[in-house]
């Protein structure tokens, strides 16, 4: 049960908890519980409206995997 958030950084801050609950809170590359982040699939900038807060289009990593995929 999310409360309802408006405006764009109320709605990604309920899609990051959104992807972080359906992930266990654990990274999906190298399964860490600490320094978590919610990761746009498909890039926000890219994104249509419908993706951009898309549980589908978001994974859960640590912050070092995260900085890698954005770093290769």
């Amino acid at each position: 049960a999310y409360k309802v958030a408006t405006g764009r950084n109320g709605n990604v801050k309920l899609w990051k908890a959104r992807v972080k609950h359906r992930d266990g809170y654990k990274c999906q590359e190298c399964g860490a519980t600490e320094n978590l982040e919610a990761h746009h699939i498909l890039p926000y900038s890219e994104a249509d409206p419908q993706a951009k807060s898309d549980d589908a289009n978001g994974i859960t990593l640590c912050h070092k995997c995260h900085y890698a995929i954005h770093n290769p």
